[in-house]
């Protein structure tokens, strides 16, 4: 999993829709595309409504929306709602049409409201009234809708006249896991929430809180509850820590049928309890930190278990109990399991492994065979109880079985940066993405499915470039590196893991190192080869984040530093590479970090045009701290365009740069940014249309995604674009009014070139 964006990069994000197939271009629609998965997910929620209209957000910020239980799925646009990974989207439980989310926590803590079951969503509030206390971690609807709460780790707060006011609720200062609010209980109404602290009770209707007594443990992982309205009956059920008590197991779930007073061990027959490892890998204590239940109900209740080894009966697993804990069967079997499994496995699976651990759980409120689970790369649901699993985030589309090697077509649910989005040369119906965390994928079909291919490179965490021998089908060059998220200020700090050039003599198939020559640590960045250079001795160059650049002059056979003028003592940050038709070169330096807030070089814009032999520095005087992209005319290298990120508390230089002398002089762009964004632009890639040069788009991270058709006189923003982050730009080549686009964080994305249908 990826780990979540600092706090000022927080306005990327994402969104918006996903017809099944590709549409042509002239429907004017925006379309998902890629292998589905592969990045963190969070929050999954489901309608207690209706419980195939599904929720979830993932760790680059979109947030997603589900009528088919997770068959298909649409991207909220960036606008509506997005970054929402801390708390999960709340169901009015009298109003099937009324949602509520808070984004965060790298986002502005504004309650949002949708009355269209989560189609386009409303600013309800801002958060003054609780973000003295931290990120809301949860939202709970008392049963009527009339009650809204609002929990967060130091306390909560309520409203009584939806969202106009709020008071903060006195007695449960400390993490919520969770509010249950039982139908009917046997004498008089009562209202019970679950905290870090202990369990808490409520009889008049929140407005003051009791400790119900004392809990089985100094705190607790979770809570949940549920009531039968035949009976008046109500349960409650909560974990706490597994331990080692002199050789036996104590802690895990316990039960309480006299509303929290006392408790009683809900770890009956079924569930482990061993004590040592089991295995090479596992805890020597097993933990329960996930419970669940649907609320109009009291017997039935999950839990996911970590368990002290990866066979059964010790391995981590879902549990299943019908009886309220007295016994117990694992209902979750995955890819281990040679009998019995009940797991839909998918393409990270056959390529990639198995992830056993959870990120999110959730069971429906009022359908207790409903459970969704959550992975760092993947999404399982379930509507029969656990009998069956199903995965969410990718469909196969091959013959036969599926299997390693095979083709699978997303779904919707992207959530994986892509750098580049590519056509084969020599066939239009090739296609490659460039991704970061899962490598590679190519496809045959023009993007309608894709095998996931970075078999071979001994960096196949991210590829960030590619480059073809357009005098030998099949021949290409990837740059590739453990590293990911290059050029953002995140990574500007020290250099760590390694990468290096890969070739592939298959159209990507399978890769191999090329020779060595490159510095041990460092990410490569980028690939250009010259189509100039003799076929068997072609010459490339890469850029290497941590070396500067390196040239062959032998197709790859052997690699040397061609840094004279780079400045390579101050800054070896090299991310980018472009080869003019001229033969003029020009490598980006990008961002150089010494801490969180504090730059420790310049980057820059470099020319060379003796073959990397010599440099010259093009954008000195602008002292820019993130260079983040450049693009050059296709004609005419004097034309360049050149965008430039804010840094933390240096905000002046960010924006788009023009030259149209080489480089000699520059001039900053004046754009009126959409408003809704921050006061500062994380302007990140000018794409030139190769087709119609005068038309170059912008994308940014703060501010969508922009295009001018002057070159640079005036914008548009194109507002349909479904993902905020949007990288770079690729003009479809048998149509140049339809463009393909890679993004920091959901995917590739296909539409119309100048935001038609918007």
């Amino acid at each position: 999993m990826r780990a979540p964006r600092a706090e000022w990069v927080a306005a990327l994000l994402a969104a918006c829709i996903l017809p099944p197939a590709l549409a042509p271009a002239g429907q004017g629609k925006w379309e998902s595309i890629g292998i589905g998965g592969g990045g963190g997910i969070f929050v999954p929620s489901s309608s207690p409504h209706d419980p195939k209209l599904i929720f979830c957000a993932s760790d680059m910020s979109g947030v997603y929306r589900s009528t088919d239980g997770g068959r298909t799925w649409r991207m909220l646009h960036w606008r509506q709602l997005s970054s929402a990974i801390s708390c999960a989207v709340a169901f009015d439980p009298s109003n099937e049409n009324v949602l509520y989310c808070v984004p965060g926590p790298y986002a502005g803590q504004v309650l949002k409201v949708s009355r269209d079951k989560g189609l386009t969503w409303q600013p309800l509030c801002d958060g003054q009234a609780w973000e003295k206390l931290g990120q809301v971690g949860r939202i709970d609807v008392s049963p009527d809708g009339k009650i809204l709460f609002l929990a967060t780790a130091k306390g909560s707060v309520r409203s009584d006249d939806g969202g106009k006011t709020w008071t903060q609720v006195k007695g449960i200062e400390t993490t919520v896991h969770r509010f249950f609010f039982p139908r009917v209980v046997a004498d008089l109404e009562a209202w019970y929430v679950g905290t870090v602290r202990g369990v808490f009770g409520s009889y008049d209707r929140g407005r003051t809180w009791n400790s119900c007594g004392p809990i089985p443990g100094e705190k607790l992982h979770d809570f949940c509850g549920g009531a039968d309205s035949r009976t008046g009956r109500a349960v409650l059920y909560c974990s706490v820590p597994g331990r080692d008590d002199s050789g036996k197991f104590a802690g895990g779930i316990f039960r309480s049928e006299d509303r929290g007073a006392t408790w009683q061990s809900a770890m009956g027959a079924g569930i482990n309890t061993s004590i040592g490892r089991h295995g090479p890998i596992g805890r020597t204590v097993p933990d329960y930190p996930f419970l669940g239940m649907a609320a109009n109900q009291t017997d039935t209740v999950y839990t996911f278990g970590y368990g002290t080894g990866t066979i059964p009966p010790y391995s981590s697993t879902v549990y299943r109990t019908d009886d309220g804990g007295r016994s117990w069967k694992r209902v979750l079997a995955g890819p281990r399991y040679a009998k019995g499994r009940n797991v839909e496995l998918s393409w990270i699976n056959y390529e990639r492994g198995w992830s056993s651990g959870v990120l999110s759980y959730s069971v429906n409120p009022r359908h207790k065979d409903v459970l969704h689970y959550s992975t760092g790369m993947e999404i399982f649901v379930t509507y029969d109880g656990g009998r069956r699993w199903r995965q969410a985030y990718t469909r196969f589309a091959d013959r036969g079985a599926p299997d390693r090697g095979k083709r699978w077509s997303g779904v919707g649910l992207e959530m994986t940066t892509t750098w580049r989005f590519v056509f084969d040369p020599h066939d239009r119906n090739r296609c490659y993405i460039c991704y970061t965390d899962i490598g590679f994928a190519r496809s045959l079909d023009r993007g309608k499915s894709w095998y996931n291919s970075p078999t071979g490179s001994p960096w196949s965490n991210t590829f960030y470039d590619i480059a073809f021998d357009r005098a030998k089908p099949g021949l290409i060059y990837a740059a590739c590196a453990y590293e990911h998220d290059i050029p953002s200020w995140k990574m500007a700090g020290t250099v760590a893991g390694g990468g290096g050039v890969c070739i592939s003599t298959d159209y990507g198939k399978l890769w191999h190192p090329s020779a060595t020559g490159m510095p041990a640590k460092g990410a490569c960045t980028a690939v250009e080869l010259d189509p100039k250079s003799p076929p068997e001795k072609r010459t490339l160059y890469a850029a290497m984040y941590g070396g500067g650049v390196y040239k062959s002059t032998d197709a790859a056979g052997s690699w040397k530093p061609v840094n004279t003028g780079l400045k390579t003592e101050t800054n070896d940050h090299f991310t980018d590479l472009k080869l003019h038709a001229d033969g003029t070169l020009f490598a980006l330096c990008g961002a150089k970090s010494k801490s969180r807030y504090e730059p420790a070089a310049y980057g820059g814009l470099f020319k060379s045009t003796d073959g990397g032999e010599s440099w010259a520095d093009l954008t000195e005087q602008l002292k820019l701290y993130l260079p983040y992209g450049f693009d050059v005319h296709p004609t005419d290298s004097r034309i360049i365009y050149l965008c430039v990120s804010a840094v933390p508390r240096r905000h002046e230089t960010a924006g788009v740069y023009k030259s149209t002398d080489g480089g000699s002089t520059w001039t900053k762009l004046k754009i009126d940014w959409p408003a809704g964004g921050p006061s500062y632009v994380h302007a990140k890639y000018p794409s030139v249309d190769p087709y119609r040069p005068q038309r170059v788009w912008v994308s940014t991270g703060t501010h969508g995604l922009l295009v001018t058709n002057d070159g640079g006189l005036s914008w548009k923003e194109i507002k349909g674009v479904p993902f905020g982050g949007i990288n770079r730009v690729t003009v479809d080549p048998l149509d140049h009014e339809t463009i393909w686009c890679s993004s920091f964080g959901g995917g590739i994305w296909r539409g119309p070139a100048m935001g038609a249908g918007e």
